[in-house]
């Protein structure tokens, strides 16, 4: 037997039941895996009824890609005109920022204690930025003050998904203390800029990385699309500018962007169709209303004339009442019957159906329905309650992020520009020290004071919470501020004659120990009824 028949032999085709890769084995094999699949999780079941779920994932750039500029354009029309949108932003806004804004509190320590507070520079800082954080000061822009610029960060982020702060120092920034914002919103940003960079970097939708995904620069354009001084019949004329990394604050919640992911959705990219739906009908159902409620009817043969072929030239059209008035009685043209229009709106349906969606868009949301709906009807104590703890919760880790993204990354600078451009005149090589601070966020009154001033009583009794704390959370000040303010206060009573409320309650009785067992005559001034 030759080479070539022996070559030969060993390529026939084995039967179907030798050879493994056969239709029928292949056919066997697709069987037993959907079999398995079922059994193993319903969810992975490809059936009719879940034909149009999907079954392939790609990566997070690949989503996002061709759907910023959709998402973005409808977010901003939701933003603009729906109701409850705007009630859930007022609500972020008021609760995490609130009136006097998410502010920080120096805490050098002293040179000669590191343990006390070096009192002469914490009051020169905060003075300085109190002064820097005004309208005018902190952004080149000079539109917004800080606070203002805190409440665009959370509603930029929340509508387009992400905003952008450029760091701006010396004198460009256009004030005493040689620092401010540039606030750029997100579709400057040019998510149609992807590309392979010689040095080995690559940019992804507008943002250039490194091997490790990690952002180098930010490639803006220089004018905003839309904008009428932008080239729309052609992108050959756009420009852009590179910013480094480090000069640039990207505000967008990581915690709702996968791994690898380069840029950020909006936040109402799970609610926005069923809020889009929900609006379309309460249109339709209020244009429904109102024309039932103007009673509309038509005139029609009454049959006994014969056949009608559209023509009433022979009816005076004066005979015809366009408009009626109440408790009024008309005549019908002869040969004609009046037919009412009364459509039955609005439905009786359309109430529980309002409230069923708005429900679930008001968990996608991640508040309350009752707050952002305001409905509390029906409501008890213990929901309101339970239903105030959880949005305060979700108001409290936006705060927590306001204070990692864009405050604990821009103040260490603010305070070194501030220090060598004169606004604050302290010695620059102990930046160390007098950087260490504390950032104040807003508290919140209690809906049961008497119950909350008990427990904050036995709290701070157990050592389980200090009195600054109480005070941060109701108030929103810092423990000097309200020290300050009650001696401040407590002396105004004492000029007018009038006992001082903390004077009100009776010392405990040295003779009865059982009285107050904690008590060791330390507490600072205002600090049991606080």
């Amino acid at each position: 037997m030759g080479l070539l028949d022996r070559f030969r032999r060993k390529r026939v085709a084995a039967t179907p039941a030798e050879n493994p890769f056969s239709d029928r084995n292949l056919n066997r094999l697709r069987r037993q895996v959907r079999g398995n699949r079922k059994r193993a999780f319903d969810m992975a079941e490809d059936d009719r009824l879940a034909s149009r779920w999907k079954t392939t994932t790609t990566t997070a750039d690949g989503t996002i890609r061709y759907a910023l500029g959709p998402l973005r354009a409808r977010a901003r029309e939701l933003e603009e005109n729906d109701p409850y949108i705007g009630r859930f932003f007022q609500l972020v806004e008021s609760n995490v920022v609130g009136e006097s804004g998410i502010v920080p509190v120096p805490q050098p320590p002293s040179k000669r204690n590191a343990k006390t507070l070096d009192e002469f520079a914490a009051r020169r800082i905060a003075e300085a930025f109190k002064e820097w954080a005004k309208a005018g000061s902190a952004t080149v822009c000079g539109r917004y003050s800080f606070r203002d610029l805190e409440r665009r960060i959370l509603r930029s982020t929340g509508v387009d998904g992400e905003l952008f702060l450029v760091m701006i120092e010396g004198p460009t920034a256009g004030n005493g203390f040689d620092f401010a914002f540039e606030v750029i919103e997100s579709d400057l940003l040019d998510e149609t800029y992807s590309d392979n960079l010689p040095n080995g970097n690559s940019v992804r939708m507008g943002v250039e990385l490194n091997r490790f995904r990690r952002p180098v620069a930010y490639h803006f354009l220089t004018e905003p699309p839309g904008d009428y001084l932008y080239p729309t019949n052609s992108r050959r004329g756009v420009e852009r500018r590179r910013v480094p990394a480090e000069d640039v604050i990207h505000c967008a919640l990581a915690s709702r962007m996968r791994p690898g992911q380069t840029r950020a959705v909006t936040w109402l990219a799970n609610v926005g169709p069923a809020l889009y739906q929900l609006h379309a009908y309460r249109k339709a159902e209020a244009v429904a209303a109102r024309i039932g409620s103007e009673k509309m009817g038509f005139y029609i043969p009454d049959g006994e004339t014969g056949d009608w072929n559209g023509d009433h030239s022979d009816v005076d059209d004066e005979e015809f009442i366009q408009e009626s008035e109440a408790g009024v009685w008309e005549i019908v043209p002869p040969g004609y019957k009046v037919e009412t229009f009364d459509p039955d709106h609005p439905s009786t349906a359309f109430e529980s159906f309002n409230k069923a969606m708005m429900r679930s868009v008001s968990a996608g949301l991640g508040t309350g329905y009752n707050v952002i709906a305001s409905d509390l009807e029906s409501v008890s104590f213990s929901s309101m309650r339970a239903g105030a703890l959880e949005d305060r919760a979700f108001y409290r880790s936006l705060q927590a992020w306001v204070i990692e993204t864009v405050c604990e990354k821009f103040y260490r600078r603010w305070l070194r520009w501030s220090i060598a451009s004169g606004a604050i005149r302290l010695d620059a090589s102990e930046l160390d020290r007098l950087a260490r601070v504390r950032w104040q966020t807003r508290g919140w009154q209690w809906v049961d004071p008497a119950k909350e001033g008990t427990g904050n009583q036995i709290s701070t009794k157990l050592g389980a919470k200090l009195v600054g704390d109480i005070v941060a959370e109701t108030s929103g000040r810092t423990l000097d501020e309200h020290l300050a303010a009650l001696v401040d206060e407590r002396a105004k009573f004492e000029a007018a004659g009038i006992p001082h409320p903390t004077d009100a309650a009776p010392a405990p009785s040295s003779t009865n120990p059982d009285d107050d067992p904690d008590d060791d005559g330390d507490d600072p001034p205002g600090g049991e009824d606080e």
